[in-house]
């Protein structure tokens, strides 16, 4: 039995010597491992700072964008509104000149020649001023309707 005895305590004798190098060697490692979560801590707040940087170029570009589009909307409602100006003056020239042709131009046809035949019968100046005033606040009328028909710009 001392055989056994004595090759069971080699034996734990090896395993105790392993256990110790095992222990030795973990040991070792402590640092390289405290090393390595530092670096893999600087490694996340490294990222975590980027992403915050990309977050705001994102941003910035989503603003330059939104302002852009705005830019560019208020233009086209820009020149929609001019092309509406302009069609609605050339509109309200074209129902002024329909108005002086249809309306004007008659009244100035009737008028003119009663005093034409006013003025050859030498009547009364009175009848005349009333026919020139007539004639003036016709035209007055029409000239105020175009004026308030057509744009002030």
């Amino acid at each position: 039995m001392n055989s056994a005895s004595t090759a069971r305590e080699a034996l734990i004798a090896e395993a105790l010597g392993e256990v110790g190098a095992l222990i030795d060697r973990l040991e070792a490692l402590v640092p390289a491992a405290d090393e390595l979560g530092q670096t893999a801590w600087r490694a996340y707040e490294n990222l975590i700072d980027r992403i915050n940087r990309f977050d705001n170029q994102v941003q910035n570009t989503i603003n330059e964008a939104e302002s852009e589009a705005l830019k560019r909307i208020l233009r086209h409602a820009e020149d929609i509104t001019r092309q509406s100006l302009e069609t609605q003056a050339m509109a309200m020239k074209t129902t002024a000149r329909e108005l002086v042709r249809t309306e004007f131009d008659p009244a100035t046809a009737r008028v003119l020649p009663q005093m034409q035949e006013l003025a050859q019968k030498r009547v009364s100046t009175r009848v005349v001023w009333i026919y020139c005033l007539t004639a003036f606040c016709t035209g007055a009328d029409l000239m105020a309707l175009l004026v308030h028909c057509l744009p002030s710009h």
